[in-house]
């Protein structure tokens, strides 16, 4: 849905029925699409959806049942164009990001098993987290998949200004099966511009823990999480992204549960 948010009460000559005053417009993501798990938008206007897809580009079932798919849209409503991310078994998206200069876009959530066909990891039946970057044309740049303790997730991701990506998310502590109050940790990640990871930041131990939400200012960079039940907020100094410095650390108190 698109929206006037100037408060003007605009009204579109294609207003779709039951709107609002100021809704512009309605897209159709499309039947295959089960969820849209997050959206952003790029400095020319266009729309980018993070979308948990049930069938894939070309009508097929995904391996796994269900994989993620990128979709743009113009400042029209017009779908330009949708590509799954492709993976060889099932795979959930969780966060979206679009860089500055709105040439680049970062996604990332979880999969189970391999990323891509052939590839092998630790725990075949396992969730593991994934980031991906595209150009602004869909076409994927470069992808990283986290094979480690299972399950882990990306939670967040975000662009720096030199094209660098961060990630935020959660892990499993031991290989024992947890519930969801069991023990977990929180990390940041960075990831040079070609993709390389530079750095992986534990945030908080003995949990359950999770990072959650990021932003990137200039060389800070700020992660909203939950520390064994509190709303917390981290912020780091990237002055030396191979060695993210903890600054401050703010308490937002207890969620009780």
């Amino acid at each position: 849905l698109k929206f006037d948010a100037s408060g003007a009460g605009v009204v579109s000559p294609s207003k779709p029925t039951f709107a609002s005053p100021d809704q512009i417009s309605t897209a159709s993501l499309g039947s295959s699409v089960s969820s849209a798990q997050a959206t952003a938008v790029a400095p020319d206007g266009s729309v980018y959806v993070l979308a948990n897809v049930t069938a894939t580009t070309t009508g097929t079932a995904p391996a796994g049942g269900q994989d993620v798919a990128l979709q743009k849209y113009d400042s029209t409503g017009k779908l330009v164009f949708s590509h799954d991310l492709g993976s060889a078994n099932s795979a959930s998206g969780l966060s979206l990001a679009v860089s500055s200069d709105g040439s680049q876009v970062a996604i990332a959530g979880q999969v189970t098993g391999s990323l891509s066909e052939g590839d092998k990891v630790n725990d075949p039946t396992g969730a593991n987290s994934f980031v991906a970057v595209y150009d602004n044309q869909g076409n994927q740049v470069w992808n990283q998949q986290d094979d480690g303790l299972t399950p882990n997730q990306a939670n967040g991701v975000a662009f720096g200004a030199d094209g660098s990506v961060y990630v935020a998310g959660q892990s499993q502590t031991t290989t024992t099966t947890q519930g969801p109050q069991g023990p977990s940790n929180s990390f940041l990640q960075v990831f040079s511009p070609k993709g390389i990871q530079v750095a992986n930041t534990q945030i908080a131990t003995g949990g359950p823990n999770t990072s959650n939400g990021i932003a990137v200012d200039g060389s800070k960079v700020y992660v909203a999480g939950v520390q064994n039940g509190h709303a917390v907020v981290t912020e780091y100094d990237l002055s030396n992204p191979k060695s993210p410095a903890l600054v401050a650390s703010r308490d937002l108190g207890s969620l009780n549960g």
